[in-house]
């Protein structure tokens, strides 16, 4: 049985990979709709956060891999409360506390990693992943 990886572990898998084919090999190998998500609210400039730069105070969930009460994979689809949308006259507070509550269950890898997406700021902690690796990987996906 695959083991299946975290969110993080895919984009690190991406930095240890030597080589643009490899890199876009890899991400392909390990496509799902969770990783799709976050690196169009990273890449995609049409993609645009309702909440406030940087990391908010959280609770940090340091169990340890495969003990965390969920991941990004499970939780992806309260990403629409988070950007402009159907959903952009929420209460601001409330969606703040909705995303607190999402960072809290999930690793704490993750939970980092999604705070740098929501910001663009993927490049600055893995190395290798560039707008255009994600294009040539996953063509459409980022459409601007």
């Amino acid at each position: 049985m695959a083991k299946h990886l975290l969110i993080t572990e895919v984009l690190e898998g991406v930095s240890e990979r030597k080589g643009k084919v490899n890199r876009i090999e890899w991400l392909r190998e390990n496509k799902s709709p969770a990783l799709c998500d976050v690196l169009r609210i990273n890449f995609d400039d049409d993609v645009i956060s309702l909440l406030p730069k940087g990391i908010p105070p959280y609770r940090k969930d340091d169990a340890p891999v495969g003990y965390e009460y969920t991941n990004l994979k499970k939780s992806f689809k309260r990403f629409k409360y988070f950007f402009k949308g159907p959903y952009s006259n929420m209460e601001q507070g409330k969606r703040e506390k909705m995303f607190i509550d999402l960072l809290e269950s999930i690793h704490g890898d993750e939970a980092e990693m999604l705070c740098l997406a929501k910001d663009g700021k993927l490049y600055s902690e893995y190395k290798g992943l560039t707008k255009k690796l994600v294009q040539e990987a996953f063509p459409g996906l980022i459409r601007k």
